[in-house]
């Protein structure tokens, strides 16, 4: 039987789950890498491009670029889909625990105060500087999911066990290391502390609103479950069991003469 894709079966798509913000960031960052890579070094990507990505010495002639940036993410495929996982685990679960109105409220402010902070490091250092990407609203979210979950342990790259605040920490960091070395000159330590301004203002929100709440992680404690299979420790230590398991049984029906 044939089955018609409608604009209908495209919205109840979204609302599944209740994450249907994060859904639609996930899949538009896909379609506009997909659109990147089919357009590249070509008028159509150019004319795209500066419209969508933040440059600091044009916020005045296109000031929609402060929410328009995180949009198009221009990386590999290993990156996008390291972008992707992360949305839907640390956005999906806040938009969960938020709802879908509030959480849109928060991922388009907090990309604005991340340009707008960047903006003012711009002004105050001379050093012109463009965004485009997902990294400093993503990295906002990650901090603010961390606040909530201090204590929660995640596997970090599917192996490694880690608490969430010191995700939160290795994330503004990893912010700091970026623009540190991006921008090579004396006046960077400046524009370094501007640019995790999201951050910062993701965690004031965080203890302001929502101070002595935790948001349920059911999505993180799936993939933990699931994805523990992707680690090679795992593999070894399953082999080992079912070798024990062959050999148990094995024994136990020479014992008994075969089965009966």
């Amino acid at each position: 039987m044939r089955h018609e894709y409608t604009m209908d079966n495209f919205v109840d798509y979204l609302r599944r789950g209740y994450i249907p913000v994060t859904k639609a960031l996930v899949l538009i960052t896909v379609v506009m890498f997909i659109f990147a890579l089919a357009t590249a070094n070509t008028a159509t990507f150019d004319t795209a491009r500066s419209l969508i990505a933040f440059e600091s010495p044009q916020l005045i002639a296109r000031p929609w670029t402060v929410v328009t940036y995180p949009l198009m993410t221009l990386c590999g495929p290993i990156c996008i889909l390291f972008y992707g996982l992360m949305l839907w685990w640390f956005g999906g679960s806040l938009e969960r625990a938020w709802g879908s109105r509030v959480y849109a409220y928060f991922f388009f402010i907090i990309s604005a105060i991340s340009a707008l902070s960047v903006w003012i490091g711009s002004l105050a250092t001379g050093l012109p500087v463009g965004l485009l990407g997902l990294g400093l609203p993503l990295s906002a979210v990650t901090v603010a999911w961390a606040t909530l979950n201090p204590e929660a342990t995640i596997l970090l790259y599917f192996v490694l066990p880690v608490k969430a605040k010191y995700v939160g920490w290795a994330t503004v960091a990893s912010v700091a290391v970026y623009f540190a070395y991006s921008y090579p000159s004396p006046r960077n330590l400046v524009l370094t502390v501007f640019g995790i301004g999201g951050c910062a203002a993701a965690w004031r929100y965080v203890h302001l609103r929502w101070a002595g709440t935790t948001v349920r992680t059911p999505v993180i404690r799936l993939h933990r479950s699931r994805m523990r299979r992707l680690n090679p420790l795992f593999w070894i230590k399953d082999y080992r069991e079912r070798k024990r398991l062959r050999k148990l049984f094995g024994e136990d029906r020479e014992d008994r003469g075969g089965w009966r």
